[in-house]
């Protein structure tokens, strides 16, 4: 299934998204 690669996709990069935000601010 692609929609479980794509979600598994979009939960990996929350955590990323996260932590860059948090060590740019």
């Amino acid at each position: 299934m692609v929609l479980l690669t794509i979600i598994a996709r979009i939960a990996d990069g929350l955590p990323l998204a996260a932590t860059v935000q948090e060590d740019e601010q």
